[in-house]
């Protein structure tokens, strides 16, 4: 079986809230492939592993393993 592997961060607080994502060597980079903060859920945000990602309040961002 071959499938993505996805990471879901979920903010139910109304500020904004910053996320580590997990080190290498599980990835190398994630993709945001949906951000429910946006009108229309899409972005086009990179993050390396590692880094502190920001999810705004009362919002959901689903990130893809790109590498």
């Amino acid at each position: 079986i071959i499938d993505d592997s996805f990471l879901l961060c979920f903010n139910a607080h109304a500020y904004a809230i910053d996320f580590v994502l997990p080190e290498t060597p599980y990835a190398r980079e994630w993709q945001a492939v949906i951000d429910t903060f946006h009108p229309q859920g899409a972005t086009e945000q990179r993050v390396a592993a590692g880094d502190r990602f920001t999810v705004q309040g009362r919002s959901v961002v689903v990130l893809q393993k790109t590498g």
